[in-house]
């Protein structure tokens, strides 16, 4: 498998509105899911992680992205034409199935996100999200506890939980004060992970 084409952060692979001319599959990095309102309101709906494809939706169904996608971190793609995608799912019946697999694991933390919006408190969504985003960028942790480096801004992961950015600031420093996290210059240790 080719290593993928080198991408730097806040890269737009996808544009909301726009049609869906090619599907990228993501082989190493972190990609941002964005939906903006008429108005300018932003939300991050979601996060892609390494072996998602993006793109592919809207490719296969022919229509214009509902969302715009954008590299959060160093991110390595593969990317093909919409077309080549289409052909190339009705071609080769692994392919296929290793999309619908995608995008099971696509609804199913869709879902997930949904549940957690609707029934974990703000600060229970916070300490779940810097918990994934551990998970998704490797760092080398000590024996108990996992520094991480947040590749996203505090106002996109206030965004991400669908908190303002101030209140998210008063969710981290709770999370401190409870021992859950401490908060570092220019990153935060997950305690007793």
């Amino acid at each position: 498998m080719p290593a993928g084409l080198p991408l730097q952060p806040r890269v737009e692979l996808l544009s909301q509105g726009a049609r869906s001319s090619e599907v990228f599959f993501l082989v190493s990095g972190l990609v941002k899911l964005v939906h903006v309102e008429s108005d300018g309101r932003e939300l991050i709906l979601g996060l892609r992680l390494p072996g998602s494809f993006i793109g592919s939706s809207a490719a296969i169904v022919g229509g214009d992205c509902t969302v715009s996608a954008v590299t959060v971190t160093p991110c390595r793609v593969q990317r093909t034409s919409a077309h080549a995608f289409r052909a190339l799912l009705e071609a080769d019946p692994k392919f296929s199935w290793q999309v619908h697999l995608s995008h099971g694991r696509e609804i199913e933390s869709n879902a997930g996100r949904l549940g957690e919006l609707g029934c974990l408190r703000s600060r229970d969504r916070v300490e779940s999200v810097l918990r994934a985003l551990a998970a998704a960028v490797p760092t080398s942790p000590p024996p108990n506890d996992q520094r991480i480096r947040v590749p996203m801004r505090h106002y996109e992961i206030a965004r991400l939980v669908a908190v303002t950015p101030e209140h998210l600031s008063r969710l981290l420093h709770e999370l401190q004060d409870r021992g859950r996290i401490r908060l570092e210059a220019r990153s935060i240790v997950l305690l007793g992970t």
